[in-house]
């Protein structure tokens, strides 16, 4: 499931994507989730990338909004943001 949700990211990158269009996504329009269960596997994914939340690297939390996979890394460790 992570890789999956990875790779949806990632095909946005830049982009916002919401928990809504993750959970139809990734688990289907019929399926009834959790409150949690997209933040817990964006949760186990920045685990796995060493992606830390409070300067992250890869993933962003958009508050209110959902996630967004930022697009540019640099080798020195920092990402790149584009205005």
């Amino acid at each position: 499931m992570e890789q999956s949700l990875l790779y949806l990211l990632a095909a946005n990158a830049g982009r916002v994507v919401s928990r809504e269009e993750i959970l139809d996504t990734l688990w289907g329009v019929d399926y009834v989730a959790e409150s949690n269960v997209v933040d817990r596997q964006i949760r186990n994914l920045r685990a796995r990338l060493q992606d830390d939340w409070r300067q992250p690297r890869f993933i962003a939390t958009v508050p209110g909004r959902g996630y967004r996979f930022l697009p540019t890394f640099s080798d020195s460790g920092a990402a790149i943001r584009t205005p």
